[in-house]
């Protein structure tokens, strides 16, 4: 494994970070990265993003450094570093609750997808179906970005497929029952 890296002015310029440094976390979800290996909270789906640029759901990590309000992650046993950076949602929660939701001690499960072909296929291709459920939806796409929706308890996410289109999700009896596509609010 990797060295932690230090930057001691990100430090304190993001104390709440610090604690995430050095440790050793699962992946809550797929994240897929841009051609730099960067993403941040909007969760960018880069459809052109390659094979290697994505981390997915479940994936061992370790937090190596804080960089401009956001961590640098390295999946075990790779030497490539993704950075990931919490900037819109700021308004809705700190970055350590963000980085809380992102960063698990355990890995996810895939109870209740396992039985639908269908639908453990989409989680593990990063894609969102009819008939997921919301914890199916969050392993499969990640968190929607906390500043345009309102919370995972709401029945509709959204999405962003690039700066300029959104997938709007809506839930029915704890569901995904409708996906609609369109231009970014």
């Amino acid at each position: 494994m990797a060295q932690t890296r230090q930057f001691p002015d990100m430090a304190e310029r993001y104390p709440d970070l610090v604690k995430f440094v050095g440790h050793d976390y699962y992946v809550c979800c797929n994240l897929r990265f841009d051609d730099n290996r960067n993403a941040t909270d909007a969760n960018y789906f880069y459809l052109d993003a390659r094979v290697d640029n994505v981390v997915s759901a479940g994936t061992p990590v370790r937090a190596l450094a804080i960089r401009r309000g956001g961590l640098e992650l390295q999946p075990n046993g790779s030497d490539r570093t993704y950075f990931l950076r919490f900037t819109y949602g700021a308004g809705y929660l700190t970055r350590s609750q963000y980085f809380s939701y992102i960063l698990r001690d355990t890995a996810p499960t895939n109870s209740g997808s396992a039985s639908d072909p269908k639908i453990a296929g989409a989680i593990n291709d990063g894609v969102l179906v009819e008939g997921m459920t919301k914890d199916e939806a969050l392993r499969s796409r990640g968190y929607p970005p906390f500043h345009r929706t309102s919370g995972i308890e709401s029945d509709v996410w959204l999405y962003y497929d690039s700066p300029r289109t959104v997938t709007r999700i809506r839930f029915a009896e704890g569901k995904i029952a409708r996906i609609e596509h369109g231009a970014a609010p």
